[in-house]
């Protein structure tokens, strides 16, 4: 079995994995609970994460393909205990995606990264990639036009993010 070096969310691991095993698979058999089980169509998008800034989905990339990477997840978005303006605002008001949400809110900061202040239309064309079965679209804008605003006013930066696949 190949091994890999990794960083996960600030820990960094060494493990041996197999060589077909999903980044996806990796990340919740090792650490995180914010990724979801994998769809069986690799179309719903929940599972995106950050490989070394660039947003993936991880049940499309094998774990292998990390060694000497740094993995974000959605739960490696807080910064110094301090909640994403993103995570904090789809915990007030998008409350039924409890599933899609970590892929909804890594897809929301590459949006916010291109456009600061998304219409509804960007919204939906940015967040496109994740599909939301939920039923949740107009509590999904307002949590990104909250956390957008909120970025604003903090002139926070967000981390720098491209999406790819």
């Amino acid at each position: 079995m190949p091994g890999i070096g990794v960083t996960v969310d600030g820990t960094r691991y060494e493990d041996e994995v197999d060589a077909c095993l999903p980044l996806s698979q990796y990340l919740r058999e090792r650490k995180s609970g914010g990724i979801p089980v994998d769809c069986p169509t690799a179309e719903c998008g929940a599972c995106l994460v950050l490989v070394d800034g660039v947003a993936v989905k991880s049940c499309l990339m094998l774990a292998v393909q990390t060694d000497g990477c740094t993995v974000t997840t959605v739960d490696g978005l807080a910064d110094d205990a301090t909640a994403h303006s993103l995570q904090k605002a789809f915990r007030r008001h998008v409350r039924r995606c409890t599933r899609c949400r970590p892929g909804l809110v890594v897809a929301a900061v590459e949006l916010l990264r291109g456009c600061s202040s998304p219409s509804e239309q960007e919204i939906h064309e940015g967040l496109s990639g994740v599909r939301c079965p939920c039923g949740s679209d107009a509590d999904i804008v307002r949590a990104v036009c909250e956390a957008a605003d909120a970025v604003q006013d903090a002139d926070t930066q967000l981390p720098e993010t491209r999406v790819v696949g």
